[in-house]
């Protein structure tokens, strides 16, 4: 049985769209397909506050992230949880041009 936004206890906030936030889900998002479904407010708003604790990020799901977050221009909060795990998400919020 694999996990949906919709079957999130606590799904990706909403309430105010300038924080995005899907911590403390314990869920494994291992691809950028498994990420899609949680990434919609993430895109679609200014965003200047994200949280992504109490997951685990993969590979591919961390260059994915990486790829949106590079276009975010209002973030004023990094998500760089543990470098250990997002790593690949580190390098490319080096490379971008927001500042911490």
């Amino acid at each position: 049985m694999s996990t949906t936004a919709t079957d999130l206890s606590s799904p990706p906030s909403t309430a105010d769209p300038h924080v995005f936030t899907i911590k403390a889900a314990t869920l494994k998002f291992d691809t950028r397909e498994s990420l899609e479904p949680y990434v919609t407010p993430l895109i679609e708003n200014p965003v200047e506050e994200v949280y992504l604790s109490g997951n685990t990020y993969g590979i591919e799901a961390c260059a994915y992230l990486g790829e949106i977050l590079a276009k975010k221009t209002s973030l004023k909060v990094r998500p760089l949880i543990s470098l250990t795990f997002l790593f690949p998400l580190y390098c490319m919020l080096s490379s971008s041009k927001v500042d911490a």
